[in-house]
């Protein structure tokens, strides 16, 4: 390559990094399945039931962590909560 290639090549990379700096962040919408024989499990209904649940005791705002564990042979997701508490769902 000659210089005045390599001069070019690397005005062209630093136009593709403006551009791409320039583009507008949203954030990305992502879904979670699993599927066992005949059930799919979906990340947000989980999310739901167990946010149904929590709220007919506690506060929403109580929860610092929280860790879902699910168990698909059996059909129930574990949700432990702050490290020391646990709720089942049922989706």
């Amino acid at each position: 390559m000659k210089a005045h290639e390599e001069f070019e090549a690397v005005e062209k990379a630093e136009e593709v990094k403006k551009v791409k700096k320039s583009g507008d962040k949203k954030k990305s919408k992502h879904e979670f399945y699993v599927e066992y024989q005949d059930r799919k499990f979906q990340e947000q209904e989980i999310l739901d039931m167990f946010f149904e649940e929590w709220k007919k005791t506690r506060k929403k705002s109580e929860i610092k962590d929280l860790k879902i564990y699910l168990k698909v042979e059996e059909g129930v997701a574990y949700c432990v909560v702050n490290e020391s508490e646990m709720l089942e769902v049922r989706p």
